[in-house]
């Protein structure tokens, strides 16, 4: 039996898939970095609709979080795509996930960038925004993404 290697199998889908969806395949290879480290294990492609692309969460804090940016992550998609093929971004809870209780975790507004020293700061309605989140996790993966995504 003859082996064949994951390129050319790649490659022998890619020539076999119609045009119109190979965008779709281009999403998914770059899922990770259009996400970001940060987010990578807590948002998943659920499903692909033309314009439309829902995103599964494990949380519903976390769903209605996101929603606020879906703009942002729709802006990364499609300049990634190098279209403007997503118009809508949905955000589905698809499971729930134990949340560790946190007890006197101070949250700094303004944290220090490990790899740049460059201090992050935010607009008033941006720190407002995060000033609602409850969740520390959540408002710590938020600022690194913003820290990785925005601010570069």
């Amino acid at each position: 039996m003859k082996k064949y290697s994951i390129e050319h199998i790649n490659k022998i889908i890619l020539e076999n898939l119609p045009k119109e969806t190979l965008w779709k395949v281009k999403l998914f290879q770059n899922w990770n970095d259009i996400i970001g480290e940060n987010l990578k294990d807590k948002i998943r492609i659920e499903r692909i609709d033309s314009n439309t692309i829902t995103l599964g969460v494990d949380h519903p804090a976390w769903a209605q979080e996101l929603n606020s940016l879906s703009n942002l992550f729709k802006k990364r998609i499609n300049d990634v795509l190098e279209t403007n093929q997503i118009e809508i971004i949905r955000f589905k809870v698809t499971g729930k996930k134990k949340i560790a209780k946190t007890q006197n975790v101070q949250f700094i507004k303004n944290r220090k960038n490990s790899s740049n020293n460059t201090e992050i700061s935010f607009s008033v309605k941006e720190q407002k925004s995060l000033d609602k989140i409850k969740d520390i996790e959540l408002k710590n993966v938020l600022v690194e993404y913003y820290k990785n995504r925005i601010a570069r």
